[in-house]
């Protein structure tokens, strides 16, 4: 399965523009074959700060999407100039390299998330990376008690980029499981050098606003 991300910071004044366009996106990419689930999410710190998630089958079914006619009008139609400023390249793509917990198709509207980027220092940090982050899903799904999915995507544009993405079942992320002595064993284990990262992890706590899923 893949992930297509986008994200953008709404103009000022925009916002029910911008959420309108979204229910007629989510309404196109869901009659597109291929397509599993389309989440739209708001950043808690920044309340203009929006992002989506589109799961698909396959990067082939994707640039299926992408080169329709109806996605194609969609664009002309709906333009994003002067709606949103992008905080992210207009579309990334990663594969799931790992998840635990429920399926991604199974997220709801109200769910928190926090997504993670990750940057490692080389190409051979990948495996022992997928499997410490594994190793540490487990420990979350085991110690935090509104735990639903953590998973793992592999950014398919250059080797060495992750995202982490982490969600919980009540209204709030939180961190109490870190704080237990076994993930914090874990922690002191796995530092961030022994991965060769050259970029710290950066996480962003969102609300899921909008799940829709093809009929």
């Amino acid at each position: 399965m893949n992930l297509v991300l986008t994200e953008g910071t709404v103009t000022v004044g925009k916002l029910r523009a911008y959420l309108e366009r979204e229910e007629r996106f989510h309404a196109l990419v869901a009659k597109q074959a291929g397509t599993r689930a389309i989440i739209t999410f708001r950043s808690l710190g920044n309340p203009m700060r929006f992002g989506r998630a589109a799961f698909v089958e396959s990067a082939a079914a994707l640039n299926t999407t992408l080169e329709s006619p109806a996605f194609e009008a969609f664009m002309a139609d709906n333009p994003l100039a002067g709606l949103v400023t992008p905080t992210r390249p207009p579309l990334e793509v990663y594969e799931l390299a790992a998840e635990t917990g429920r399926a991604a198709m199974a997220l709801e509207a109200g769910m928190p998330a926090v997504l993670v980027d990750w940057t490692l220092g080389s190409a051979a940090a990948a495996g022992p990376f997928e499997s410490s982050r594994r190793e540490l899903f487990e420990l979350r799904q085991k110690h935090d008690r509104a735990f639903v999915r953590s998973s793992l995507y592999r950014y398919l544009g250059s080797p060495g980029r992750y995202l982490v993405a982490h969600s919980a079942s009540g209204r709030e992320l939180s961190a109490e499981w870190l704080r237990t002595p076994e993930v914090q064993a874990f922690q002191d284990a796995h530092p961030l050098a022994s991965y060769g990262a050259t970029t710290a992890s950066a996480a962003n706590v969102y609300e899921i606003v909008k799940v829709t899923r093809p009929a």
